[in-house]
């Protein structure tokens, strides 16, 4: 099995959807962007756990 193909012009085109630090700016338009910046946001968002999350897991 190959591995996929990597577009430059769309990885250029995803990446102006973010600031310099990483942050998301945007939404794009295109569902094939949407997704692109959704797996993006999906694979930071698990490696680093938001602000207040573990308090939220101790409250009863």
């Amino acid at each position: 099995m190959t591995p996929p193909t990597i577009d430059p012009k769309r990885v250029d085109k995803v990446a102006r959807c973010f600031d310099g630090a990483g942050r998301l700016l945007r939404w794009p338009s295109k569902r094939a962007d949407q997704l692109l910046v959704s797996g993006v946001v999906w694979i930071w968002s698990a490696a680093r756990p938001m602000a207040g999350s573990t308090g939220t897991s101790h409250m009863r």
